[in-house]
């Protein structure tokens, strides 16, 4: 019989759906998503389900709340943007005794952050491809070609939750 609870975030996503199916048969699984029609809700092994409005602390809020309500003991998240949630309420979480799936922020910034992470190879001795800011000095013929240029980070969190149409891409 299954005794503890886990909350599977993100549940519109192929790793949530994934994460249901192999947890589900040692825990009861609840899922959350931002849409009503998530694919993990759907499973067999999904025992619950919150829907949020947004990507938001407000409505990581409600997360914790239910969570509680639903004697969960762990949260797992499946995004870059909920680790981030997460970890804004952590404390929260943790005062009443649900585990946080997710590295602290110094790593989550080491990870999640393309700079950081360039200067922590350089560091180390690991090899990565050239990396620059753009506000730096820099000779154009130092970057070659070809070049890629990307944001710094793939999400842009600003006060309660992260910029409208700031999504990842591939």
């Amino acid at each position: 019989k299954k005794t503890e609870s886990i909350l599977i975030l993100d549940g519109g996503t192929n790793q949530a759906l994934a994460s249901v199916r192999s947890l589900g048969h040692y825990y009861n699984v609840f899922v959350c998503a931002t849409t009503r029609f998530c694919i993990s809700k759907s499973s067999k092994y999904s025992v619950g389900f919150l829907k949020i409005e947004k990507e938001s602390v407000r409505e990581y809020k409600k997360v914790l709340h239910y969570a509680i309500r639903h004697d969960i003991k762990i949260v797992l998240p499946m995004t870059e943007r909920s680790c981030l949630l997460l970890n804004k309420l952590r404390n929260e979480f943790t005062k009443e005794n649900i585990i946080v799936a997710t590295l602290e922020q110094e790593k989550l910034d080491l990870a999640f952050d393309k700079y950081k992470t360039y200067q922590f190879c350089m560091n180390n001795s690991i090899n990565a491809p050239f990396t620059t800011l753009p506000y730096e000095n820099l000779e154009i013929s130092k970057v070659g070609i070809p070049c890629v240029i990307k944001p710094r980070r793939s999400n842009r969190f600003i006060n309660d939750s992260f910029i409208p149409g700031e999504t990842p891409r591939y």
